[in-house]
C-alpha cells in the first residue's frame, strides 16, 4: 500500500472463522492497512492467526448474548478511532479474489465523488472454483465501502427486524450515499456454504434463532433448492476462470509473512494479463446474462401485473355495475317502503273513520232502542187506558139497560 492510497481501515465479526482467515487477510494485502476484529468467543485458532496478521491493529473480545447490531456500532467506533478515509465491512469466510486490489483503488480514485461502494458476491459452492449462480444467488449485492468524509459523527447502525438484529446491514443504513451506491468490477466469494456441513450449521443457526421467519422463506435455500429463493430449475452453478479462485483454500490455514509473500507472487505469475482480461470478460457476461435474467424476469413480472391491473380493473367495472344496481334497489326499495307508508297511514286513517262510524252507529241504534222503548211503553200506556175506558163504557151500558 503507497502513501497514496486513502486509509482503509477493515472490521470484522468473527467466529471460529480459523479455516478462512489467512485467505482473508491475505486478499486484503495492498488494500487495507488497518484491520479491527471482534471475537465473538472463538474456540478455534481465530484469535492466533489474527495476532500474527501485522495488519489487525486491535482484537476485541466477547462472550454474550447475540446482537448483531451492537457488535457492529462497537467496531465502527473503534474503526473512527483510527481516522480512516474508508471503513471496509468483511465477514471472516469472505476473500477478495487474487490481484484485484488495484481495481479496487483505481475506482475509489475515478469516482471522488462516490459515499458508498457495493460488490457481488458469489458463494462457493463444494468446489473451490464453483459458486452458485441461480434464484437469489444470481445477483447479490452488498453495500460494503463508505467514505468517511461527508458522514455525520452520530451514524450509527440501526436496529433490524430480526432476533439478535440478525442480517444488519454491512454499512449503516442512514449513511449518506446508501441509496446511491457505486457498483463495483471488485467481487466477494463467499465460503460460508462452501460445503454440506457448513451449510447444516448455518441453517440450524438461523432456524434456532429466527423460527418463524417468512421473508428468507424459512431458510431453505441455504440447504435445498425447495424453496421461493432458489431458481426455478433447482441449484445451477458456475465455474470461476483460471487464477481468480484460492486453489488451496481447503488446505488454508498458515499466515506466515513468507508464506503470504510466496502464495501472492505463485498468484500474480498464474494470473497475466490474459488471465486478467479473461476475468473481467467473465465477469462483464456474467452480469450481461444477469441483466438479461433480470430483464426477462422483470418483463414477466410486469405481464402479471398488466394482467392483475386488468383483472382489478375488470372487477371494479362489475363492482361498479353491481353497485349501481344496489343502489336503484334501494331505491326501488325506498318508493316502495314510502308506498307502503302512505298505505298505512290511509288505511289508519280509513280504519279511524270506521271506528267513528261504528260508533255512531252504535250510538244511533242505542238512540232507537230508547224511542222503541218510549213507544212501546206509550201503547201500553193507550191499552190500559182502553182496557179501562171498555169497562166504564160497558158499565154504562149496563146501567143504561137496567
Amino acid at each position: 500500500m503507497t502513501k497514496n492510497n486513502p486509509k482503509i481501515v477493515t472490521i470484522f465479526r468473527v467466529k471460529n472463522e480459523g479455516r478462512w482467515l489467512a485467505e482473508v487477510f491475505k486478499s486484503l494485502k495492498g488494500l487495507s492497512s488497518e484491520i479491527i476484529v471482534l471475537n465473538d468467543n472463538s474456540t478455534d485458532d481465530t484469535v492466533q492467526i489474527c495476532e500474527k496478521c501485522p495488519e489487525v491493529v486491535k482484537i476485541l473480545h466477547q462472550d454474550i448474548p447475540f446482537d448483531e447490531t451492537r457488535d457492529k456500532n462497537t467496531l465502527y467506533e473503534e474503526a473512527k478511532k483510527r481516522n480512516p478515509d474508508f471503513i471496509l465491512t468483511m465477514d471472516g469466510d469472505e476473500i477478495f479474489p487474487p490481484n484485484i486490489q488495484h481495481i479496487l483503488l483505481d475506482e475509489i480514485k475515478n469516482n471522488p465523488q462516490v459515499n458508498v461502494f457495493e460488490f457481488q458476491t458469489l458463494f462457493i459452492w463444494n468446489k473451490p472454483n464453483q459458486y452458485r449462480s441461480d434464484g437469489i444467488y444470481q445477483n447479490t449485492w452488498q453495500k460494503r465501502l463508505l467514505r468517511m468524509k461527508p458522514q455525520p459523527t452520530d451514524l450509527h447502525f440501526d436496529t433490524m427486524p430480526y432476533p439478535g438484529n440478525m442480517h444488519c446491514t454491512q454499512i449503516p443504513q442512514k449513511s449518506i450515499g446508501f441509496d446511491t451506491p457505486f457498483q463495483s468490477k471488485v467481487i466477494f466469494l463467499h465460503y460460508g456454504y462452501y460445503d454440506e456441513n457448513l451449510r447444516q450449521t448455518k441453517f440450524k443457526f438461523y432456524t434456532k434463532k429466527d423460527p418463524n421467519n417468512i421473508s428468507f422463506d424459512g431458510y431453505k435455500h441455504i440447504i435445498s433448492d425447495d424453496s421461493v429463493l432458489a431458481g426455478p430449475h433447482g441449484m445451477e452453478f458456475n465455474i470461476l476462470p483460471e487464477g481468480m479462485y484460492i486453489q488451496n483454500i481447503d488446505n488454508s490455514s498458515d499466515f506466515s509473512e513468507t508464506n503470504i509473500q510466496n502464495d501472492y507472487s505463485q498468484d500474480v505469475d498464474a494470473l497475466h494479463i490474459s488471465g486478467l482480461k479473461s476475468y473481467i470478460q467473465e465477469i462483464f457476461k456474467d452480469k450481461k446474462r444477469i441483466i438479461k435474467e433480470k430483464d426477462n424476469h422483470l418483463e414477466q413480472v410486469i405481464k402479471a401485473k398488466d394482467n392483475v391491473m386488468l383483472g382489478l380493473q375488470n372487477s371494479l367495472e362489475e363492482s361498479s355495475v353491481y353497485i349501481k344496481k344496489m343502489k336503484q334497489m334501494t331505491k326501488d326499495k325506498d318508493h316502495v317502503m314510502l308506498g307502503y307508508q302512505n298505505s298505512l297511514e290511509e288505511s289508519s286513517v280509513y280504519i279511524k273513520k270506521m271506528k267513528q262510524a261504528i260508533k255512531d252507529k252504535d250510538d244511533y241504534l242505542e238512540q232507537v232502542i230508547k224511542d222503541k222503548d218510549n213507544v212501546m211503553l206509550g201503547l201500553q200506556n193507550s191499552l190500559e187506558e182502553s182496557s179501562e175506558y171498555i169497562k166504564k163504557m160497558k158499565q154504562i151500558i149496563k146501567d143504561k139497560d137496567d
